[in-house]
């Protein structure tokens, strides 16, 4: 019985075994190419394809892939997954003409290209339109930021106003013939003579994350390497001397190499050539650093978005200049310096009378700020883990963006405040700021004309002084009782 029992059962798992199998079975397609006239493309055995082959054609820049031969269907999108035998059909962009979804101004004898509406990952500007040169591609040209890949132009565009830094998947510019005022390196944008770098493009990744400048660079225009977060190492030629880009948007940045006489490097950090003025800490730059003993100036932004944990200033430095979003920031370190002195690892001004830089990583969820008298631009910016702050009485100045984008949930200003301004831009997204309590009898100084989304509790006898001081805030106003 039980070994009838146990072939019935060994039976029955056998046939739910095959059923399963038929059902997690699948079928390969076959994906043909038409290439239409380009070269080749071999057929696909496999239903499933990854990555869209690219024929070329004279004259013309591959398009898209098309299921029906009329080119009518909506364009094939890749990673591509075929549900029967089929055949694609390419397309192509005429060089001549660009593509079809450009819209053009005229401009007497000039033409504009104003917007590209399609989903091509090439986009191409024809020299011509309507038998006048198209000279200009306006700003917020491309309407689909994630579908382009690359841009071609000739020889009649003399300006370029679109942000092509910003978009995600673009990977080279094309230059089809000789342009005068611009010049296309390995995909890269510069100007006609090569001496400057315009933009390198959002999605390029140079080898090993180390991109090296050509040597005849002599310019970095603001803006050239905005986004670019495939660049780990950047090598400076021996020509570079102007640099308008602040590097802070490259988040995988980790040094900056320079080996010239207009430029100094220590450590990855660049500096101008005396030493004296620190132009820019990589973005990626982990850990801790000090600054060399020559630094006078750090420049304004030139430690924005930086991921150091700790910078200790060194005895030269007289300006901090005006940094953001150092967030992770946990502490500043003072050695012997007669500007700036640093509290359990808050920055201030040397007497204490200006809070400079609360740390944006420090810990500790609240805070007592006392002795100062100016809470400085920038002091508060970020900080991610400080909820309840309390300000002493002698504060006179909330400067511009001093808690921007900051996590505070609450301020408290003590008892007869001798506050007299707040900057209209204080508070700026300060998203989980719930209520500012002020004590001053008078109201301070706050032009902020647009409404805020926390309270401010005022002392309840000045009540009706501080509604005629801040219409604009009536709302936000509620009485401290």
């Amino acid at each position: 019985m039980k070994k009838t029992i146990f072939i019935l059962f060994i039976i029955i798992f056998a046939v739910a075994l095959a059923g399963c199998s038929e059902r997690i079975s699948f079928e390969n397609y076959t994906v043909s190419f038409d290439s239409m006239g380009g070269s080749a493309v071999p057929e696909s055995a496999f239903s499933s394809i990854k990555t869209c082959p690219e024929p070329l054609k004279d004259g013309y820049v591959f398009e898209g892939w098309y299921e029906e031969s009329d080119l009518s269907s909506e364009m094939v999108q890749f990673p591509y997954e075929a549900t029967k035998n089929v055949t694609l059909y390419a397309k192509y962009i005429d060089i001549k003409t660009g593509n079809e979804e450009i819209k053009y101004a005229l401009e007497g004898d000039v033409a504009v290209a104003v917007t590209y509406t399609g989903s091509s990952k090439n986009v191409v500007v024809p020299d011509f339109f309507e038998g006048k040169s198209v000279v200009k591609v306006a700003s917020g040209f491309v309407k689909n930021i994630n579908s382009i890949s690359r841009f071609y132009f000739g020889s009649e565009l003399k300006s370029i106003e679109e942000k092509f830094f910003i978009f995600p998947n673009f990977e080279e510019f094309v230059l089809l013939g000789k342009n005068e005022l611009f010049s296309v390196i390995d995909g890269i944008l510069y100007s006609g003579t090569g001496d400057a770098i315009i933009c390198f493009p959002r999605a390029k990744a140079p080898a090993d994350g180390a991109f090296f400048l050509p040597e005849k660079v002599e310019s970095i225009v603001k803006n050239a390497f905005r986004y670019a977060d495939n660049i780990k190492v950047l090598n400076f030629g021996k020509n570079v001397r102007v640099i308008e880009e602040k590097f802070s948007y490259l988040s995988s940045l980790e040094r900056i190499n320079v080996d010239n006489e207009f430029f100094l490097s220590d450590d990855g950090v660049l500096y101008d050539a005396s030493g004296k003025n620190l132009i820019a800490c990589p973005p990626n730059r982990v850990g801790s650093y000090t600054l060399i003993d020559s630094a006078e100036r750090i420049l304004d932004g030139a430690l924005n978005g930086c991921r150091l944990e700790n910078l200790t200033v060194n005895a030269a430095l007289a300006d901090f200049g005006t940094q953001e979003s150092m967030s992770s920031m946990k502490g500043f370190f003072c050695d012997g310096n007669p500007t700036y002195s640093a509290i359990d690892g808050v920055l201030y001004d040397v007497v204490s009378k200006k809070i400079v830089a609360y740390p944006a990583d420090k810990e500790g969820a609240s805070f007592y700020l006392r002795g100062v008298e100016t809470i400085g631009k920038n002091a508060f910016y970020s900080c991610k883990n400080l909820k309840e702050l309390t300000v002493c009485a002698d504060v006179k100045t909330v400067s511009q963006f001093a808690f921007g984008y900051s996590s505070v949930e609450n301020i408290g200003f003590e008892e007869n405040s001798s506050l007299e301004k707040i900057d209209s831009t204080a508070f700026f997204s300060s998203e989980n700021l719930k209520g500012v309590t002020l004590s001053s009898d008078v109201p301070p100084v706050f032009d902020c004309d647009e409404g805020v989304d926390f309270y401010f509790y005022v002392p309840p006898y000045a009540y009706d002084d501080y509604v005629s001081a801040w219409p604009d805030q009536y709302l936000a106003l509620r009485k401290n009782v």
